[in-house]
């Protein structure tokens, strides 16, 4: 009966024993086949995990375009009537200080035919 117990945990040992050589060596092999991967330039990686300076310029223009967009879809909110307003002693003070070419008596620029 002893030689029967015996013998079982022996046989128990020999298959942990096979079991964990066995493991090492598909962890080694699978540990080799990693370490053949070629090596990848870092410029030709550079746009595959980071944006590029082309990437972020169009980015750049699509954000610009859509908020144009959004101007002019939402003008009302945008371009409010009172949004400069000029005082009547301004407006009299600028008149006075920059008065507006009088275009009827420059002939100079006349382009009309003849």
């Amino acid at each position: 009966m002893k030689t029967n117990i015996l013998h079982s945990v022996t046989n128990l040992f020999e298959s942990l024993a096979i079991a964990i050589i066995i493991v090492l060596l598909s962890a080694v092999t699978t540990a080799k086949a990693q370490s053949n991967i070629p090596n990848i330039p870092n410029s030709i990686l550079n746009g595959l995990f980071t944006t590029t300076a082309a990437q972020r310029f169009f980015e750049k223009g699509r954000t610009n375009f859509e908020r144009e967009i959004d101007y002019l879809v939402n003008s009302d909110f945008y371009f409010n009537e009172n949004l400069l307003q000029i005082d009547p002693e301004s407006r009299e003070l600028m008149k006075e200080t920059m008065p507006l070419p009088n275009f009827k008596q420059d002939n100079s620029l006349d382009l009309s035919p003849e």
